[in-house]
């Protein structure tokens, strides 16, 4: 999808953006976003709202998305997530999927290994590629 069509669908929908050189970030002062008719999104994307964001028919992340929104993040499509996304949102939040994402079926992040955040562990699979492959 192209930085243009998304902003458009953003300012239909009333959810605040920010763009800068390089990324659009969304959702800032707003509780959740409901995105889930989509079916693709631009590269370099940050959702930093509030609440839960639903990505439900998106297929891949692409490069350069981060999400920093409050609580979940929703999927039912997703089938790859490039290696440059990052899950960084507050607290111990879990992300759910309940489609196959490469090999794994993701249902949630919770890895339970003491001492290391799910984050991490997630970021880390992530960024090794374990979900960019067809």
């Amino acid at each position: 999808m192209e930085r243009e069509e998304f902003k458009r669908i953003l300012e239909e929908k009333g959810y605040p953006y920010e763009e800068t050189l390089t990324r659009i970030m969304v959702g800032k002062h707003r509780n959740s976003i409901d995105l889930s008719e989509l079916k693709s999104i631009p590269s370099n994307v940050v959702f930093r709202n509030m609440g839960s964001l639903s990505l439900d028919s998106i297929e891949a992340i692409p490069s350069g998305v981060v999400f920093m929104n409050g609580l979940y993040v929703y999927f039912n499509s997703l089938r790859r997530i490039h290696p440059s996304v990052r899950f960084l949102n507050e607290g111990e939040r879990i992300y759910t999927c309940t489609k196959t994402v490469g090999a794994v079926t993701i249902w949630s992040f919770s890895f339970g290994v003491p001492g290391i955040s799910d984050y991490r562990v997630l970021n880390k699979m992530i960024s090794m590629g374990l979900f960019w492959r067809s």
